[in-house]
């Protein structure tokens, strides 16, 4: 069995009240989330008793800065994808 799972968010550009100079959220120099791309791939195989499959999750290592938060200085929080993970994962039934 092969996936591929590939999750896309496009870029939303606002408005937000974070953006607007006359709301009490407001701050400056915050920007939008920018479109994101995440793919995932998965390959298995199975057994009447054992399933062994390998992945290999963020296969692109996609790393778009993303969440980022402003206090009216530098970014106070920020964060992105977790890097390339590859793995293999084995069941057994008995």
């Amino acid at each position: 069995m092969l996936r591929a799972e590939d999750i896309f968010r496009s870029r939303n550009p606002g408005p937000f009240q974070e953006d607007d100079p006359a709301s009490p959220n407001y701050l400056p120099g915050n920007t939008p989330d920018p479109s994101t791309n995440l793919l995932n791939l998965r390959a298995a195989f199975q057994r009447r008793s054992y399933d062994v499959a390998l992945f290999v999750n963020n296969a692109l290592d996609s790393r778009p800065t993303i969440l980022r938060r402003y206090n009216g200085g530098p970014p106070t929080f920020a964060t992105t994808f977790r890097p390339r993970t590859v793995g293999l994962s084995v069941g057994w039934r008995y």
